[in-house]
């Protein structure tokens, strides 16, 4: 299995689909709709045309694009905090091949919902073996939100979304050397991180689809200089159900040198592994508060690790969904205490 590259983004990226007449009878009005805010499923400042069936009805005629849903497009993958609401990404391809994304809360409802576009406004098109394999937040370091889409061929791409649903920097991953970084068909990236290898390079931590973790090294151009298969003490693969997502890494957390991972579990309960230079997980620390699993929600990111200065337990500070920040300190036991 070959990890990382890609030639352009050829594919990715042109015609707004507009809903048929619907056989109008009678001179039709122009409605302007009101422009969307947050919590609304429609496209914003559409100018909505209506006209009039034989019974002095009026029904819809032109100008309207339904918000993405599993009823407007073909389900191409799944995400989090796409948005920025916090929830969890559906992503869809319409029938012309545009990609749209709705995000839904914990309740299933959809709180926010967007056509992607490029820079010029034409829609983003993506053929139909492109798949949406992950997401991630600021990977490009340009402070947007990203998604990695795996073309047909296996190469895999990442292109960041500026606000509106504009799409702006795109970069096909590479290996060294230039080739294309190609991942297997059910492989999806369920993590990044920063540093995990000690060489200031951002990280991307992928699923195998054998539930193998497997992490590679990437430079801010896009090149992974290093993959990183881990394993468990016995030699093992290590493995992550469906849903397990890495949430963040930390230096030294268990005292021992080593990097660690922040897991969050499918039930929402944080996981920290102490992991090797070579990736062997020698320790894991299921995190507890109050004698209840510590559960965070699903867009929560760890942003810094550490040492209490009085007590000298390891800490680690949290950012959820809301964007508040809380600093915990973690006893032998796996016990967090809000700081």
């Amino acid at each position: 299995m070959r990890i990382f590259a890609i030639p352009s983004l050829a594919v990715f990226f042109c015609c707004l689909i507009l809903q048929p007449a619907l056989g109008a009878i009678g001179a039709p009005k122009s409605v302007d709709r009101p422009a969307a805010s947050r919590g609304q499923v429609v496209p914003a400042d559409t100018i909505v045309t209506y006209g009039y069936d034989a019974n002095g009805n009026r029904i819809l005629e032109s100008g309207f694009v339904p918000p993405p849903s599993t009823s407007t497009g073909t389900v191409i993958g799944t995400g989090v905090n796409f948005l920025g609401t916090g929830g969890a990404d559906i992503f869809v391809r319409n029938p012309s091949g545009q990609v749209g994304v709705a995000e839904t809360n914990s309740a299933g409802v959809t709180t926010s919902a967007v056509w992607l576009t490029n820079t010029n406004g034409s829609p983003a098109i993506v053929d139909n073996a492109t798949t949406v394999i992950g997401t991630a937040q600021n990977f490009l370091g340009d402070g947007y939100p990203d998604i990695f889409l795996r073309e047909a061929s296996g190469q895999v791409g990442v292109v960041s979304q500026a606000p509106g649903g504009t799409l702006g920097v795109a970069v096909f991953l590479t290996n060294v050397g230039g080739s294309a970084a190609v991942v297997g068909s059910g492989t999806t990236v369920i993590g990044t991180g920063v540093n995990f290898f000690g060489d200031g390079n951002r990280e991307l931590f992928l699923r195998l689809p054998t539930g193998q973790l497997l992490v590679v090294d990437e430079t801010a151009a896009g090149v992974g200089v290093a993959n990183l298969f881990l394993t468990n003490g016995d030699g093992s693969a290590a493995t992550v159900g469906i849903g397990t997502t890495v949430i963040g890494t930390g230096v030294n957390f268990f005292g021992d040198g080593n990097r660690e991972l922040f897991l969050r579990l499918p039930t929402g309960q944080l996981l920290v592994v102490d992991e090797t230079a070579a990736g062997v997980g020698v320790a894991n620390l299921f995190l507890t508060m109050g004698g209840n699993p510590f559960v965070v929600d699903q867009s929560s990111v760890i942003t810094s690790t550490g040492t209490d200065p009085t007590s000298q337990q390891p800490r680690f500070v949290i950012r959820n969904s809301a964007g508040a920040s809380q600093t915990y300190d973690v006893g032998p036991s796996g016990a967090a205490t809000l700081q």
